[in-house]
């Protein structure tokens, strides 16, 4: 029934630039966007992609824990993961 968690190449230059990501995402209709990618020392991607998705800040996580229960909400949420 769809894509639950969509891993998406927004970095720009061989992959996806992030307005090209983001209306790729749309149109999959993932219940979770994780961007990847992107260089973690210059986030300009990164901030460009998630003003395309209209999130608001940067909150980065260092690991995600999902359950099935929890994909049956907030449909499309972006969620970034800490790069080290």
């Amino acid at each position: 029934d769809g894509i639950d968690i969509l891993f998406l190449p927004i970095g720009g230059g061989e992959v996806l630039g992030p307005k090209d990501a983001y209306k790729l995402a749309l149109s999959i209709e993932p219940k979770r966007i994780i961007p990847m990618h992107y260089n973690p020392k210059d986030t300009a991607s990164l901030g460009a992609f998630l003003k395309e998705a209209g999130e608001s800040g940067n909150s980065q996580s260092d690991k995600i824990t999902l359950k099935k229960k929890d994909l049956l909400e907030n449909e499309g949420e972006v969620l970034v993961l800490k790069i080290t």
